[in-house]
């Protein structure tokens, strides 16, 4: 797809009712046109305010202190 063909798509065909679709342009454009998958869902974790409220609960929940169990060894 060429510059004008994107630009094209961007401001007139493609809607903004979810973040993926921009995210997605905004990462290839990022990275030269190619990303691997990795990246791209990096891109969408990063942006994705349900998953960072998640990572955030679980980070608090990793700082409370906790109680210790039995730990059992067998010889």
């Amino acid at each position: 797809m060429k510059a004008a063909e994107l630009a094209d798509f961007i401001s007139s065909r493609m809607r903004m009712s979810h973040v993926y679709q921009p995210v997605l342009v905004k990462t290839l454009l990022e990275h030269g046109g190619n990303a691997s998958l990795r990246e791209i869902a990096q891109a969408f974790l990063a942006h994705d305010e349900s998953q960072i409220e998640i990572l955030r609960a679980d980070r608090e929940a990793d700082a409370r202190p906790r109680a210790l169990g039995t730990w059992h060894c067998r010889a």
